[in-house]
């Protein structure tokens, strides 16, 4: 019987130990799995994190590019209404003896109208005809025209008129780095650098266009 007993006694500790090493790789699994889980939840919130600050920064990079292009358009926009205004200038000297008006203008500024820039203004007043004004005002109020059409597109963001701007642009800055190397003053020279900056800026929005910022959506 004594025997009996110590066999059952040692077989109970022994379920007992097995038992008890159960509950402790079972508790492993279960802390392992929670640390499993709380990095990916960390990964998570990172990799959303990440997608917001990539989306917020492609927003930042679209609301730049709106106002650099709408600032654009304002600016051509102004140079149109300046020729509009000057051909509206030139239609009003029509059957007007312009040669007494440039001498009046030379006298009124304190200029000799013997020296050359002077007398070369009234020379060209006195051999302007009614024909010519309307000719020049008509290729004023085109110009006009072609500058409203590109301000439009720009303001509201027109692919077309980006590629318009960057052309029409560009097709200038021959001519005048060429009166520039003939003259330099400072009207020249601020044509110039305006244009520069304008075909610059057009460049790099559309250059953003064509490669955009591209995010992944978080999981």
């Amino acid at each position: 019987m004594g025997l009996q007993a110590r066999r059952q006694q040692e077989g109970q500790q022994v379920t007992t130990r097995a038992r008890c090493q159960s509950l402790v790789d079972g508790n492993e699994v279960v802390l392992t799995t929670n640390q499993t889980t709380a990095l990916t939840d960390r990964l998570k919130i990172f990799l959303g994190s990440a997608a917001r600050s990539a989306e917020s920064n492609a927003v930042l990079s679209s609301n730049a590019s709106r106002r650099v292009v709408k600032s654009v358009a304002l600016f051509e926009a102004t140079k149109g209404i300046i020729v509009v205004l000057a051909g509206f200038g030139l239609l009003s000297l029509l059957h007007h003896d312009l040669r007494a008006l440039a001498v009046a203008l030379v006298g009124r500024l304190h200029l000799d109208a013997s020296h050359h820039y002077p007398s070369i203004f009234i020379e060209a007043a006195s051999n302007t005809t009614d024909a010519r004004l309307r000719f020049v005002a008509a290729i004023g109020f085109a110009y006009s025209a072609f500058r409203f059409v590109e301000a439009y597109g720009l303001w509201f963001c027109r692919t077309w008129a980006e590629w318009l701007a960057l052309v029409s642009g560009g097709m200038y800055l021959p001519l005048e780095v060429y009166e520039l190397y003939r003259r330099v003053t400072w009207m020249r020279v601020s044509a110039l650098v305006a244009n520069l900056v304008v075909v610059a800026l057009i460049a790099l929005v559309l250059w953003r266009n064509k490669h955009p910022v591209t995010t992944k959506s978080s999981p």
